[in-house]
């Protein structure tokens, strides 16, 4: 779904992270009733396991400085 409306919750941009793949049916809303995916789920295949380790080794880091 789209960040803007269902995204980070205010003023804890630190502590969270969205990924996004760019895909040009992004936001597709599947999940509201709309027809299925005709992408196979490439906004969801798109974000590698790599780019969200590091991002959780980034937000562990930050949490831990700041604490």
């Amino acid at each position: 779904v789209d960040e803007k409306v269902y995204g980070l919750y205010p003023g804890k941009d630190e502590t969270q992270k969205v990924f996004a793949a760019d895909v040009p049916c992004r936001p597709c809303y599947r999940k509201f009733r709309l027809k299925e995916c005709e992408m196979n789920g490439a906004c969801l295949r798109n974000v590698s396991v790599d780019e969200v380790f590091d991002a959780v080794k980034n937000l562990l880091k930050n949490a831990t400085n700041s604490s």
